[in-house]
């Protein structure tokens, strides 16, 4: 049990370790580094499934299985029309991440395959038990494309080692070989099990995107198609394996092995059908139901789309439904009616009944998984930080101060993000889009400016860039799959909606965009990188430096190449004319007018960072801050690099209001970044300090004024012991107040009165032993007051400033006659830096200070010239602290006697909320010393 602590009368305590506080200590510093490391927690608790599908049990009740992202995939088994649908069956599979398909066989049992283990597991529904089948091929990290046929088999494909396969749980896998050996593809996306020809079509694709057919038995292989993407789902169903390529249906007639076109209604050919959907239905009366797209007043409508095995027949029904991503058919009420899930991220799946074209929705039982994060970025105004979901696409709003998350609107998978002002700017894969989401109008969704990948001239996949020069937009971008060079594409933000790119290809030829920035002379700084898209060999290497023209959209001058073998320039700042270069593992100082490399510097540990590098100034401490590849960096003036020991697996880095460093973590399952951690560097202006600073402060509340208290370590500028106050409001009005020491303050009140105050105990709350009268009149025109542990000092409202000696004495003191210092002395705020060094505030924002000789007399340092409009102001042995709208923020005068503000350094805000009190005052001592 702790005791109270009280103080006797008559007891001056100068140092704060013999107060007993309200909260445990700090928790140890890393010294190694200067800072700490704090885990911010899991950010986005969700739900990210591929597909899914539907099935009837033995008594006839209707199920729904999926298999969610998250450190264990999760397979689950939902009800479906119970109110509410609860959870039947769920297992987690160790080494498991995700599953990409899925699929009923014939006996009734559902097989899935998941990643990045490459394993084929089977559930069974009658026992409600999973098999792990092991890996298909060695190697293996994704099994993707199941199909079943007409006889308990399947067929499945993998990566990277584009391999087709069946299973069967007799014969086990069957491996029918890599598809076009020397062709480069690595990827079997899709494959479609033709019981009827005993063979097993397979969709390709990173280098060159095609359709074959594998013949079961000879293994022999037939090209089919090319297509204008790597096709994501086969359907064998009749004489026909329906395909969608890049959102377009793929027909291929079976009998023939030849791709056919589809007909309208009319019966004239047609050229192209959107098909969106994770693959088609089942046939029911010859017709397959699927999703596909409708424009219609300049918007992009989602509808149920049929093909007709009769006649090739494709319609655009009028019903508009979410993308569906698994089927099932089931008889509700003696209507046939088609279940679809329809939400990659949401428990939400929706009926159709084809004879009325009448639909419902309803929500599935499917727990949630930690999401892995993908990116992260800080309000450089305010104590916010938005995490983005890895594939889930989903952002959550972590409130610094409170540590707490709220939900934040959707963008989809972030590659980069930047803000300027209330609006983030944002570029999302896949399809390479460019959003905006104005914070200031929070019911406004976030706008699609423009799709990338979609225009004339491909803008690629991923946008790896952004830079915003004025209203244009640059984003610059790794390519689609297989493909390989990049793109710099503009748009105009404030264009309505679809905006059109201005897209640049080549502007390093077969190489990504990976990092932009914009020179003082309106061109663009950019870095390249050797990245291809997803399944295509990397592009000639090194990375290179371009100056880059966006008018003329060229290239100014020749690429420099600072490294002669690192692949990626993977981020950029520019200072004026020096620019520092992120290749890893160096960071490259480059002056731009010269064109040259004047500085290298080295980073141990540090990788290529192809796709995670950032270099950032610090907005207090000035020091460069870099990130690459999950190893973090300071480097000061003089190029001396700190390596932060963070002790966690990271990635991705964005700098906080309140100074800390904020990026992506792991949680306590290693290599599964869910959490966001911060690294709160200690201000090195402060590192030589020891000691802690008190601050007692006055908050007007309802009731009436109460006294308040709290403790800041200087070494982190950091509160170390929350804020505590006196459990009753003071008997008077606080006009003016002075800490003297530990246990004794002096306060002038709104009627003219001065009080002495008498602190007794400090824990839990302020507790007074008594607040004593010293003058019942005579302090009515004070209005600041300040003490620098042996004199008081005031100034008045019209100007005067007088210094009083102080006979300390509980419960009441002798203050002696003032000597007066000089008039015309109108300040804002009031403080004692150190004896007989005042510091203050004028009405337009000018720091000063003011040094006392013993006689009275004072020599005025301007220490700077404008921006300190703070409320109230407080300072102790060269800290400085000032509050302003809520916030606390520390500072440290290295000479506080010097008369000079230059080396008066900003150590970031202290506290970024709760800081209401109306005046400050802190408590002169021995300790801090710094």
């Amino acid at each position: 049990m702790r005791r109270r602590l009280w103080f006797a009368s008559g007891l001056v305590v100068a140092l704060v370790s013999a107060l007993l506080v309200t909260s445990p200590p700090p928790p140890a510093r890393a010294a190694s580094a200067g800072g700490s490391f704090a885990d911010m927690g899991g950010a986005v608790q969700g739900i990210t499934r591929f597909d899914g599908g539907f099935f009837t049990d033995s008594s006839g009740r209707l199920l729904s299985w999926s298999v969610n992202f998250g450190p264990s995939a999760e397979f689950s088994v939902s009800t479906v029309h119970d109110s509410p649908n609860t959870t039947v069956f769920s297992a987690e599979l160790s080494g498991a991440h995700g599953s990409q398909n899925s699929v009923q066989a014939s006996d009734g049992s559902i097989y899935f395959g998941t990643y990045p283990n490459g394993r084929l597991y089977r559930y069974n529904p009658a026992t409600s038990t999973i098999t792990n089948l092991g890996q298909p091929v060695t190697n293996t990290s994704y099994v993707f494309g199941l199909s079943a046929s007409t006889d308990g088999r399947i067929s499945l494909g993998t990566f990277p080692s584009a391999h087709v396969l069946t299973y069967s749980p007799s014969a086990g896998f069957t491996d029918l070989g890599q598809i076009a050996p020397g062709s480069g593809n690595q990827y079997v996306r899709s494959t479609g099990f033709d019981t009827l020809h005993n063979r097993v079509y397979a969709g390709v694709g990173s280098v060159s995107n095609r359709i074959y057919s594998v013949d079961i038995t000879t293994k022999a292989q037939t090209l089919i198609t090319s297509t204008t993407a790597m096709p994501v789902d086969i359907t064998v169903m009749e004489n026909r394996a329906l395909s969608d390529a890049d959102g377009q249906l793929v027909l291929i007639n079976t009998d023939t092995n030849a791709r056919i076109q589809p007909k309208d209604a009319a019966g004239n050919t047609v050229s192209s059908f959107r098909a969106v959907s994770r693959g088609f239905s089942r046939p029911r009366n010859y017709l397959s139901y699927f999703t596909t797209e409708v424009a219609v007043a300049g918007e992009i409508e989602r509808r149920i789309g049929t093909y007709d095995f009769r006649t090739d027949t494709v319609v655009a029904t009028p019903t508009v439904l979410p993308t569906a991503l698994g089927y099932g058919w089931h008889t509700i009420g003696g209507a046939l009616t088609l279940h679809m899930i329809t939400n990659n991220y949401g428990p939400d799946y929706s009926t159709y009944v084809p004879a009325t074209a009448a639909t419902a929705t309803g929500t599935l039982a499917v727990p949630t998984q930690p999401q892995e994060l993908h990116n992260v970025l800080a309000n450089p105004k305010a104590p916010e930080v938005i995490a983005n979901a890895f594939l889930n696409g989903n952002n959550s709003q972590l409130d610094t101060p409170s540590g707490t998350y709220s939900a934040f609107p959707r963008f989809g998978q972030v590659e980069s993000w930047m803000m300027e002002g209330t609006k983030i700017y944002a570029g999302v894969y896949p399809g390479a889009s460019l959003m905006v989401y104005d914070t200031a109008t929070p019911s406004v969704p976030p706008r699609e400016l423009a799709e990338l990948h979609s225009q004339p001239i491909d803008g690629g996949n991923r946008p790896r860039a952004l830079v915003k020069i004025g209203n244009i937009l640059y984003a610059g971008t790794a390519p689609f799959y297989g493909q390989q060079g990049g793109a710099i594409a503009s748009v105009d933000v404030t264009a309505p909606s679809p905006v059109t790119p201005t897209i640049t290809r080549n502007v390093v030829s077969q190489h990504t965009i990976a990092a932009l920035a914009a020179l003082p002379n309106g061109n663009l700084l950019v870095g390249s990188s050797t990245e291809a898209g997803d399944g295509a060999p990397a592009g000639p290497g090194p990375a290179k430096l371009v100056e880059w023209n966006p008018t003329t959209r060229t290239a100014v001058r020749p690429a420099l190449t600072p490294s002669s073998s690192a692949p990626s320039i993977s981020a950029l700042l520019v200072e004026g004319t020096t620019a520092y270069v992120l290749e890893g593992p160096s960071l490259y100082v480059v002056n731009t007018s010269t064109w040259t490399v004047t500085r290298t510097v080295p980073l141990s540990g540090a990788g290529s960072c192809t796709a995670d590098g950032t270099v950032a100034r610090h907005p207090y401490s000035g020091l460069l801050y870099v990130g690459c590849g999950g190893a973090y960096y300071e480097i000061d003036g003089a190029f001396a690099v700190t390596k932060l020991s963070i002790g966690r697996a990271a990635k991705r880095l964005s700098i906080g209001y309140d100074g800390d460093l904020y990026f992506d973590a792991d949680s306590s399952l290693p290599g599964w970044m869910s959490n966001v951690g911060r690294w709160h560097p200690n201000p090195s202006a402060t590192a030589s300090c020891s000691g802690l600073s008190q601050l007692y402060g006055v908050s007007a509340q309802s009731g009436g004024d109460q006294l308040t208290y709290t403790i800041v370590d200087p070494v982190t500028n950091r509160i170390s012991t929350g804020l505590v106050q006196t459990a009753t409001p003071l008997p008077f009005t606080v006009k003016a107040i002075a800490a003297h020491n530990i246990n004794t303050l002096f306060a002038t009140s709104t009627n003219g009165a001065l009080y002495q105050l008498n602190v007794q105990g400090l824990y839990g709350a302020v507790t007074l032993a008594g607040v004593t009268q010293l003058a019942a009149s005579g302090w009515g025109d004070v209005d600041k007051l300040t003490s620098d542990g042996t004199r008081l000092y005031a100034t008045t409202t019209a100007g005067a400033f007088t210094r009083y000696p102080v006979t300390l004495a509980k419960p009441a003191s002798t203050i002696g006659t003032g000597t007066l210092i000089g008039t015309g002395f109108v300040l804002k705020t009031l403080a004692a830096e150190a004896p007989n060094q005042i510091i203050a505030t004028t009405n337009v924002g000018e720091l000063v200070g003011y040094k006392i000789s013993s006689t009275g007399g004072w020599t005025r340092s301007s220490l700077r010239a404008s921006t300190w409009n703070f409320e109230s102001l407080s300072a102790v042995n060269g800290l400085i602290y000032a509050q302003k709208n809520g916030e606390l923020w520390g500072y440290r005068d290295a000479n506080p006697s010097d008369g000079s503000g230059t080396d008066i350094y900003q150590l970031g805000p202290t506290s970024v909320r709760g800081w209401t009190q109306k005046l400050l005052s802190a408590v002169p001592a021995s300790t801090p010393s710094c």
